[in-house]
């Protein structure tokens, strides 16, 4: 799980899979996830890693899923979003999947916060936001449906939904759920 926060996610999905593994550059994150694995009977099914995905050295063709959730809306610079899911879709293996959920343009709820972000450079979509976290304030992408198809990149997709969900503010916000998957064709 990329961005796997204090491994709550991680550590339900432990219970159905022989191995989970986590990753996220916010320390205290990655602590209370390491303690929340200790209290678990599933503290052998775990490994969470403290850093930044981009940088760290993770086996190609290795993993049956990799998710991100609400992951990509962090990525602002287009370089570092297109490498991220470049390594997401590499670190899948043969007939692997691909899980991705996060915020979709919201254009009524977020007109205002576009157009001032709009108005000192940014791409229509980004703006301004607060993690609460010692990271404080961050650039916060939501996506179009054009990234949607590069976010599917070579994959075959099998599910793509479209809902309201609320954003950490308590904001009403479009959000999408994309599942995909490595197909592989014989030669």
């Amino acid at each position: 799980m990329i961005g796997c926060g204090k491994g709550h996610n991680a550590i339900k999905l432990a219970q159905i899979s022989s191995s989970v593994v986590g990753i996220d550059i916010n320390a205290n994150a990655i602590e209370t996830a390491k303690a929340l694995a200790q209290e678990s009977t599933l503290e052998s099914e775990l490994e969470f890693v403290h850093g930044d995905f981009l940088e760290h050295d993770f086996k190609d063709k290795l993993y049956d899923v990799v998710i991100l959730v609400r992951v990509l809306t962090c990525i602002s610079d287009n370089a570092s979003w297109n490498a991220m899911l470049n390594k997401s879709r590499r670190l899948l293996r043969d007939s692997a999947l691909l899980y991705v959920r996060d915020f979709l343009l919201s254009p009524i709820v977020y007109a205002e916060r576009y157009e001032v972000a709009k108005n000192i450079g940014l791409p229509y979509g980004q703006f301004w936001a607060s993690d609460g976290t010692e990271f404080g304030k961050f650039i916060a992408r939501h996506h179009s449906t054009d990234e949607i198809q590069k976010i599917l990149g070579n994959l075959s997709l099998i599910k793509l939904e479209k809902e309201k969900s609320m954003s950490m503010n308590g904001n009403s916000v479009n959000t999408f759920e994309l599942i995909a998957k490595k197909v592989t064709y014989a030669d």
